[in-house]
């Protein structure tokens, strides 16, 4: 993973790829893991370290003009990446139509179990990210 020149988030790919992911913390492992359900092109991946950021103009240059930009991310889709990522293309004025996301829904996790667990029951597995960003 290359470093963006702010050093905000680090990326695998080249930023004029036209579909994109945006991941955070342990969710970067299934995304990597779906590059190899991925026989197209291949999308560009933006890994931020930590939910909490400060998006600026190294992330803009790269959200320009893609087709489509999947979020992936172990959190409620309220309040984490999304909802930040969503309020920086606000700001912007960028069209948001383009953007869909994985995560752990919107409700309390009921079941028990692993973490892999977890993210099977809510989709974020590497071939349902290879489907969903290919969409």
């Amino acid at each position: 993973l290359s470093n963006s020149s702010n050093l905000e988030f680090k990326y695998l790919g080249e930023p004029q790829e036209t579909r994109m992911i945006i991941t955070t913390g342990v969710t970067l492992q299934p995304v990597l893991e779906s590059l190899d359900f991925i026989k197209a092109e291949k999308p560009l991946i933006v890994h931020f370290p930590k939910v909490n950021l400060s998006m600026g103009n190294d992330l803009l240059k790269f959200i320009i003009n893609k087709k489509s930009i999947l979020i992936v991310e172990e959190h409620q889709s309220y309040g984490g990446l999304l909802t930040q990522f969503l309020h920086f293309c606000f700001n912007h004025s960028l069209p948001t139509s383009n953007i869909s996301s994985l995560s752990l829904g919107n409700k309390f996790v009921r079941n028990y179990g692993s973490q892999i667990d977890h993210f099977v029951n809510f989709g974020i597995t590497p071939e349902r990210i290879a489907e969903k960003v290919m969409a």
